[in-house]
């Protein structure tokens, strides 16, 4: 093709490419092919498959865009290492250097399209280390990091996402203009700190990170990011407090033993234990300053059955508290050294109680008693009752905490969750927003199923069932891909469930699994409820919902749905949970 004619075809692809008509640059994909020709120059055949794979990436023809994107990055690979005499003006290196920035950037978008997250990682990087040569902070530069930090998120690599986040908002601390485009970003630099938080296990991180991604977003008034920062604020709050109860539940299992019945210790007899224990301790080391390890066995209810002596690694022997004392005065031993009073202390938080306590030879209840009937006459020889020392009151506290297994911040905490699910319900049904509605409905129906108690236990299965059939029967993208939401020639359905449609064989593999962290619905899980949702649609449409076959599909249906929503969809979570690090406080304050 002649030079002119080259050049003439590629203002006709820019003005079509600019105007928006991406099959007719497709159209030009003969003509483009043609410019191979030794007679067309290089640097304008590298525009023009620039902008045909451009054209194609839109058309959702991958294979094609990575193709001719693969041949512009060969073509100014060879640009960058030619030598010039005389040697090119700086804004003709800086051209040249942009446009190079940008086929490396696509590149690596369109491999990320597919899955390819490897190769997306080497030229995201490239096109970094190309852009730093002109300006680092420049806008598309910092987007760019971005993506290479989302795309990190992707590859596993979920620490150095947040290091690369990190030391964006480090390097643009003094440019406040800059600052506040990459804060503004689509991709939300909080928004995805969070979800590396998540799939790093540090749920109490993640939470503050979407609470910031949430407030950016309403100060933005986009609502999309505040349909999404609500719905993965309520997962994450949600998985949170449910870790916390089932550690509680876990602490509290440690202080009992299953398998041992017996009576429960009235608190008096508990302190009294207590106080013997603590007294044998003082002494057997001759009335000199120690302490001592106090365990109070329960039994399968959690009531108080024995005092022991602290023993490692025993189950059901877990240490409730330390007791410590100092040297007695002789007035408080017998003639024995055995004290006849102590005076002891234990720690709590930062603070220590103090307790003065008798040593008694049996166990008399530590109360004020009752006023006696005005018609009885008290016994002259009775003793009076010992005061209160307030070690009992003390001890039944300390129980009582290590038995709540959900305590008043888990409830107010489920509240906040209702409230967010609920609110990305109504922002994403406003602005129709399918799949984030559906998602939030789909986490709707485990919350009342799971948090409602039995009575919103139908109404979770109703909620799981109205979801499912919005899935087979009312899906207005139920033509899109699954997992990444757009549409393209030769779509792939789910053999199981018939229902589900993908762009390609990867893309069908990442949504039955999706990584850890992610809050998008396993198609694992559900493809079984999918597949009999159609089948009851189906039969319902044939032979209406009274039929006999229609009747016992619907309950098995229902039973299915049950059994579905009786798992535990945060088992994950639990199992993944970094407790060593992850400190929060549990209270996440208002909404």
């Amino acid at each position: 093709m002649a030079p002119t004619s080259a050049n003439k075809l590629l203002k006709e692809l820019h003005c079509l490419f600019e105007q928006g008509s991406y099959i007719a640059v497709r159209g030009l994909q003969s003509e483009v092919d043609k410019c191979r020709h030794k007679q067309t120059k290089q640097k304008e055949y590298a525009s023009m498959v620039f902008i045909l794979a451009g054209a194609m990436s839109i058309g959702r023809f991958d294979s094609m865009a990575i193709d001719y994107l693969n041949i512009a990055h060969r073509l100014h690979t060879s640009f960058a290492t030619e030598s010039h005499n005389p040697p090119l003006a700086q804004t003709s290196i800086t051209a040249e250097l942009t446009q190079f920035a940008e086929v490396c950037a696509s590149l690596a978008r369109a491999h990320s399209i597919v899955g390819g997250f490897d190769e997306a990682e080497e030229y995201f990087i490239q096109c970094i280390s190309l852009c730093q040569d002109f300006d680092s902070n420049d806008r598309s530069c910092l987007m760019v990091s971005l993506e290479l930090a989302q795309n990190s998120h992707f590859l596993g690599k979920h620490q150095e996402a947040i290091d690369i986040i990190s030391a964006l908002f480090t390097r643009t601390e003094n440019l406040p203009v800059v600052k506040e485009i990459l804060g503004a970003s689509k991709l939300g630099p909080d928004f995805l700190t969070g979800q590396c938080y998540a799939a790093l296990g540090l749920y109490s991180s993640a939470i503050g990170a979407f609470e910031r991604a949430r407030k950016k977003a309403v100060e933005q008034k986009d609502q999309s990011t505040i349909a999404c920062a609500e719905l993965e604020y309520a997962i994450m709050l949600w998985v949170r407090s449910n870790y916390v109860a089932a550690s509680r539940a876990s602490m509290a299992k440690s202080f009992r033993i299953d398998h041992f019945v017996g009576p429960a210790l009235a608190p008096h007899v508990v302190e009294w234990q207590v106080v013997q224990l603590v007294a044998s301790a003082n002494y057997a080391v001759a009335n000199a300053p120690g302490s001592v390890g106090v365990c109070i066995q329960l039994n399968a209810e959690g009531e108080p059955v024995c005092v022991r002596k602290d023993q490692n690694n025993s189950p059901g022997l877990q240490e409730l508290l330390e007791i410590s004392w100092e040297r007695l005065p002789d007035s408080q031993l017998n003639v024995y050294k055995f004290p006849s009073c102590l005076t002891m202390s234990t720690p709590l938080g930062e603070e220590d109680y103090m307790f003065e306590c008798p040593v008694l030879s049996r166990p008399v209840p530590l109360l004020q008693k009752d006023p006696l009937p005005s018609n009885s006459v008290e016994p002259a020889l009775a003793p009076p009752l010992p005061l209160a020392s307030g070690l009992s009151k003390f001890l039944s506290a300390a129980l009582k905490a290590t038995q709540m297994q959900k305590g008043p911040t888990h409830h107010k905490n489920m509240l906040l969750v209702m409230k967010a699910l609920n609110k990305t319900v109504q922002i994403a049904c406003a602005n129709k927003l399918v799949t984030l509605e559906s998602l939030a409905k789909f986490y709707l129906a485990f919350f009342l199923f799971h948090e409602g108690g039995e009575s919103h236990q139908v109404n979770g299965v109703k909620a799981m069932h109205r979801y499912l059939d919005s899935q087979v029967n009312d899906n207005p993208d139920s033509s899109m891909c699954k997992w990444c939401r757009k549409e393209c020639d030769g779509m792939l359905k789910c053999d199981g469930c018939m229902v589900m449609r993908f762009c390609c064989k990867k893309h069908q593999k990442m949504s039955w699994r999706p990584q850890f962290g992610s809050i998008l619905v396993s198609h694992k899980k559900i493809c079984h409820l999918l597949k009999l949702c159609k089948s009851f649609t189906r039969l319902v449409s044939q032979h209406g919902p009274d039929h006999a076959s229609t009747v016992a599909l619907d309950v098995t249906y229902k039973q299915a749905i049950k059994h579905f929503l009786q798992t535990d969809i945060f088992e994950d979570y639990m199992q993944n949970n970094n407790l060593a690090t992850d400190s929060y406080p549990e209270d996440t304050g208002a909404y």
